[in-house]
């Protein structure tokens, strides 16, 4: 299983996990955290953090408190595979468009 964060065009952050079951989503709802990183973070000068930065420090806090991205559950598949999710986001307007970061 690959996890990523993704930064949504439409603002509504999210992570998707890509199995051989399908690409499941979760915007992890209702406080839009997983793991205690704020997928919507921004610095101390009010700057949107990098998507990169996120995911970077999902993993981190991952390998600290020794998760196995296998363990996690974020429900029903919502596309077959990561190509189908890419095909999406090609027919979205280019400001519209979700860009995912491997954590």
């Amino acid at each position: 299983m690959k996890l990523y964060f993704v930064e949504s065009g439409t603002a509504d952050n999210y992570l998707m996990s890509v199995s051989e079951d399908g690409v499941c989503c979760d915007n992890c709802a209702p406080d839009g955290k997983f793991a205690g990183i704020d997928l919507y973070s921004y610095d101390e000068n009010g700057e949107k953090i990098p998507g990169e930065s996120i995911a970077r420090a999902i993993r981190e806090t991952l390998d600290h408190i020794d998760c196995r991205i296998e363990d996690l559950d974020f429900g029903d598949p919502c596309y077959s595979s990561f190509e189908d999710w890419e095909a999406y986001q090609d027919e979205q307007e280019h400001f519209n468009r979700d860009k995912a970061f491997l954590i």
